[in-house]
């Protein structure tokens, strides 16, 4: 038995016998609320996209798991505080990954220099989009030919080319204010 009766749950059923106006209405009545959220919890807007979107995905993915048995409200946001920890379980393994290789790195000469640099681009990584990270890293980093990225993320080549430009603007943009930032602020007001 439900514990709630509402028209989410309506919503919820017409979506999942193909009604597509459904689940449109779903989305645009959550999306406020779960986008809230995550604001609340990142002080990040774009992050804050990210994961309400991440969020609407795997609703979708389990939409028929959804019984009732609470709102979907209730529902959805278990769902978000889910993608919300596995989100900061992936930061902290990449910040412990950083910190790792950098004391590795600095027991050869010039160490702090190159530690700094890679420091410095991966968070200027970190802002880009996840599509222009991949192009990056894959073409730049590892050595990948465009081709052969797009193969492997399943894109067009010239949809990976213009990401690459795209990014590549970016970084500069970004080194850049790093830089800059760094010869006239103390680090923690950049």
């Amino acid at each position: 038995m439900r514990a709630v009766s509402n028209s989410d749950y309506r919503l919820v059923t017409r979506a999942l016998t193909g009604d597509r106006r459904a689940g449109e209405a779903l989305v645009t009545r959550h999306h406020g609320d779960l986008f809230n959220l995550f604001m609340w919890l990142t002080r990040d807007p774009e992050l804050a996209e990210n994961l309400t979107q991440e969020t609407f995905v795997r609703v979708w993915e389990r939409l028929s798991q959804f019984r009732g048995e609470s709102s979907f409200r209730t529902w959805s946001h278990s769902i978000a505080y889910s993608i919300l920890s596995s989100h900061h379980r992936e930061e902290a393994r990449e910040s412990h990954a950083l910190r790792e290789y950098a004391l590795r790195a600095n027991a050869h000469p010039d160490a702090r220099r190159r530690a700094e640099t890679r420091a410095a681009l991966a968070e200027a990584l970190a802002q880009l989009s996840k599509q222009e990270q991949q192009v990056v890293v894959l073409c730049k980093l590892q050595g990948f030919t465009l081709a052969e990225a797009a193969e492997m993320v399943s894109r067009p080549v010239g949809t990976l080319a213009w990401q690459m430009a795209q990014a590549l603007r970016k970084l500069r943009g970004l080194l850049a204010e790093d830089i800059s930032a760094g010869d006239v602020q103390p680090a923690e007001n950049r």
